[in-house]
């Protein structure tokens, strides 16, 4: 049996805007703004590295009836309060909470996407596996930040993400986060690079020419690849484009960290694909879905083709070895 498009409409009949998904305006969706940014002092050329390895990633669920907040970032450079503004794609922006680096215009498709998945299939639980994997090693990443001059205020350093195995019985201890206990990765420990994180020996995922400003990690566009293997036997597969990650950072811990950008119309395919629903989806519905939630236009030719995500990282020191 297939998942019909009028099972859809059901499904995005509370996150559709209602209307055509067409920008009236060009935009960049690769650029998140921050008003609040200090501009760059004289900085120091440096050779300090820090290595954090991220132990905890949630997608954002949607609010509570009457909230708008949902951690994300400002992908567009733009506030869209009302579904009636075509530069937003017609979708009201989220205000994030105020411990993370933009607080109002956040595009973040994350609790929509969630809402539908699940109504797809019920047993799909995509933040339950996400933590699982990176708990157990099988898609465990870590962050490594170069060219440290200053690590409070400097305009000039080097971001890089690695997929990572451990090279030693993996160590856990409890942590409350948002009030829950969680048993995260502890600190201190070893890993080392999956061959599969180095393209001719650089990193896959590189984000040069970052800074920090007022100890906030800021970083220019990149690409990032992401695995989450599923309780179901399956291998979700993101493909995240205009890639930008944030939050408050030093050598011991990244903490109100983000990691924001988009899916490109043409990857949504092949992501639900790799959901391995029982189910399997009509095209015809794949279709509805990337035009319902598509509120993100990234070339500025008055066409909304990229949805937008992002997940709340956590990560503590750690360290790295190459293969």
């Amino acid at each position: 049996m297939r998942v019909s498009a009028a099972v859809l409409a059901v499904i995005l009949a509370g996150c559709s805007p209602g209307m055509a998904p067409d920008a009236g305006s060009p935009m960049d969706a690769a650029a998140p703004v921050d008003a609040n940014r200090p501009d760059a002092q004289a900085d120091v050329e440096g050779t300090g590295e820090w290595t954090l390895v991220i132990r905890y990633v949630h997608f954002p669920e949607l609010p509570p009836s009457g909230s708008r907040e949902v951690p994300g970032m400002d992908l567009d450079g733009h506030v869209t309060a009302s579904t009636r503004d075509p530069i937003g794609c017609y979708f009201e922006d989220w205000v994030a909470p105020a411990a993370y680096v933009d607080t109002e215009g956040i595009d973040n498709q994350s609790p929509n996407i969630l809402t539908a998945v699940s109504a797809l299939n019920p047993m799909a639980d995509l933040n339950g596996d996400v933590m699982r994997s990176v708990g157990d090693g099988g898609a465990t990443h870590v962050m490594r930040i170069t060219r440290i001059g200053d690590a409070i205020d400097d305009g000039e350093v080097d971001v890089a993400v690695f997929r990572v195995e451990p090279t030693a019985p993996l160590v856990y201890e409890t942590v409350v986060v948002d009030g829950t206990p969680r048993e995260l990765l502890a600190p201190g420990q070893t890993f080392r690079v999956h061959p599969e994180s180095l393209i001719e020996g650089r990193p896959r995922t590189e984000l040069p020419n970052a800074s920090l400003r007022g100890g906030r990690l800021f970083t220019p566009p990149g690409h990032f690849s992401l695995r989450i293997p599923s309780s179901s036997g399956g291998v979700t597969h993101l493909e995240l484009h205009g890639l930008h990650i944030g939050g408050r950072v030093s050598a011991e811990r990244l903490e109100h960290g983000l990691m924001a950008g988009y899916v490109r119309v043409e990857d949504v395919p092949a992501t639900i694909e790799s959901l391995n629903l029982d189910r399997p989806v009509d095209p015809m519905t794949i279709d509805s879905i990337t035009e319902q939630i598509a509120d993100l236009d990234t070339d500025g030719d008055g066409t909304c083709e990229a949805v937008s995500m992002g997940v709340a990282i956590e990560g503590v020191a750690a360290t790295l070895v190459f293969p």
